[in-house]
């Protein structure tokens, strides 16, 4: 995964702390803020043997689900014409990750309860329990104590779940990454498609970081591909590109198709500074922006730290980081925190 927002940074850091052990990990956000992702991180950065295994417990039918997560026997209902191991067996010795977690069955809550808390299984129509080492990530894009509360999930399972809390924020919540996701995704089409990178100008930038994307980062990949499937070669995108990708209504179409006359609803938003004299527009738009980005970046931390007076823990709070996570910071651009502390 990639991202610039400290929110972002602190859930790595946190990943990174739990990534070997066995602890369950509940992953909470909104459709298309990389809940697999983050499940997919952690088990590469866990050392365990076994695969990954994905699952999304609201495309599986509640009565079909006992049987898909802890398998069945011969003749256990009308159909089994054969064994089936299931997927915790599937997934012995890795990471199974469960996402919707909220829509599976009360005999499959049970059911998971029991797997957690004894580590083995009996499947459906068996008599003899199964002994599986399985690290169990749950996701859910709905909160769940509401569905605790109205007791449509148990309470019990919902605390073994809930050990490790990851809440992935919405993309709008940290606007720093679209810029950056946009240029990452823009590359990766571009190669793949062996095509031209898009040329863009700051009006286009400014649609682009001012829209809400509902779909978070899903939304802005699959706005990139097709961006980048469509675009024609040679041709500066603007707003009104953008608002047709996006299918918005354009206020600029009664006017003239080469006037240069900017709408009003831009000049009503706060503009990025020209762009010409500060960006080397040579070069990709990742490239041209990142020295900015580290140039800021780098001001900020050094004048919280000088307002500090050198002290780490005050400046991480202030900066709204973790303290491991600015310590990491100073050592990528050579502060030395020493620098700021006061003369004695």
């Amino acid at each position: 995964m990639l991202s610039r927002s400290r929110r972002m940074w602190d859930i790595f850091d946190t990943c990174e702390r739990v990534a070997r052990t066995d602890a369950t990990v509940l992953v909470l956000g909104e459709t298309g803020t990389g809940k697999e992702l983050i499940a997919r991180a952690i088990h590469r950065r866990s050392q365990r043997s076994g695969r990954f295994v994905a699952v999304n417990c609201g495309a599986i039918p509640r009565d079909l689900i006992d049987s898909e997560l802890f398998g069945h026997e011969k003749g256990a209902f009308t159909g089994a014409a054969h064994a089936k191991p299931g997927l915790f067996r599937h997934a012995d010795g890795g990471t199974l990750f469960l996402d919707e977690i909220g829509n599976i069955s009360e005999g499959a809550q049970a059911s998971l309860l029991r797997v957690l808390q004894e580590g083995a299984l009996r499947p459906v129509g068996g008599h003899d329990e199964i002994p599986v080492d399985v690290r169990v990530v749950a996701a859910t894009s709905t909160p769940l104590e509401a569905d605790v509360k109205a007791k449509r999930f148990r309470e019990d399972l919902f605390y073994r779940l809930d050990v490790i809390r990851l809440v992935l924020p919405a993309l709008r919540e940290r606007p720093e990454d679209i810029l950056f996701l946009f240029a990452s995704f823009a590359s990766r089409a571009a190669k793949q498609y062996r095509v031209e990178r898009p040329d863009v100008n700051d009006s286009f930038l400014e649609e682009l970081t001012s829209y809400a994307w509902p779909g978070n980062v899903r939304e802005l990949d699959n706005f990139t591909e097709r961006l980048i499937l469509t675009k024609t070669p040679g041709e500066v995108l603007n707003a009104r590109h953008f608002r047709r990708l996006m299918r918005q209504p354009d206020p600029d179409s009664h006017k003239h198709k080469e006037g240069k006359t900017r709408p009003l609803a831009d000049l009503e938003r706060p503009r990025t500074p020209a762009i010409e004299p500060y960006l080397d527009l040579g070069k990709p738009l990742e490239e041209a922006l990142q020295p900015h980005l580290e140039s800021l970046e780098r001001a900020y931390l050094e004048a919280c730290l000088k307002q500090n007076h050198g002290r780490i823990a005050r400046t991480a709070e202030q900066a709204g980081i973790s303290r491991r996570t600015l310590l990491r910071r100073l050592n990528h651009y050579g502060i030395e925190k020493s620098e700021f502390k006061e003369s004695s």
